[in-house]
């Protein structure tokens, strides 16, 4: 994910309060196998992940669990939680790629 480095403290709250609640309930029901975050570290200049501070990962047990689960987000239920998840949407730009 691309993330400023002005939002890095903001971000990293939405995805403790928000994001890794929702990853983990995906989990525990079975539509998601793990999910991980991963804070990427690289020396200054480096124009490989310039931008580019968090990754974030989902794993299938197989292809079942990847294409027959839903993406609803079981968090969201009133609009006071949208708009908390808009908040910490806008925290971030997210870029997705599927390796098959």
């Amino acid at each position: 994910m691309k993330v400023s480095p002005n939002n890095y403290a903001k971000y990293e709250i939405a995805e403790s309060k928000i994001f890794k609640p929702e990853c983990q309930n995906r989990v525990d029901s079975g539509r998601t196998g793990s999910w991980s975050l991963l804070k990427v570290i690289t020396p200054e200049g480096n124009a490989l992940n310039n931008g580019i501070p968090y990754v974030s990962l989902d794993r299938f047990k197989n292809f079942n669990q990847l294409f027959g689960s839903s993406n609803n987000y079981n968090s969201i239920r009133t609009e006071a939680d949208q708009k908390v998840w808009q908040e910490a949407l806008i925290t971030r730009e997210i870029n997705s790629y599927r390796q098959f």
